[in-house]
């Protein structure tokens, strides 16, 4: 019982702290208790009792990883808003072919 509650612990806060890192990256400033680091610690505490203690850090690298790639997503969708921003509050230029009608 000891290794999973020690796993437990670990996963779980560890978890929680990658959750507030990639939370705090995004720019993200409230939010509430996610449930998320609950069942990782959950389930490191039990792969850990069962499979191996080195499930652990791969769980824990494993969402550390799918919040690295949403937070690229996230980034990557904040600044293609902003380009669209950016365009829509400039005039397009009239192009030469826009004064002689279409081809």
């Amino acid at each position: 019982m000891g290794v999973f509650a020690l796993h437990f612990l670990a996963g779980t806060g560890l978890a929680l702290g990658v959750f507030v890192l990639f939370s705090r990256l995004s720019g993200e400033t409230r939010f509430s208790l996610p449930m998320a680091p609950v069942l990782i610690g959950f389930a490191c505490g039990v792969l850990a009792h069962h499979l191996s203690p080195w499930a652990t850090p791969g769980v824990l690298a494993l969402y550390g990883a799918a919040g690295f790639v949403e937070y690229r997503r996230d980034r990557r969708e904040q600044a293609a808003w902003r380009a669209r921003q950016a365009n829509a509050s400039q005039p397009e230029p009239a192009s030469p072919r826009d004064a002689d009608g279409p081809p």
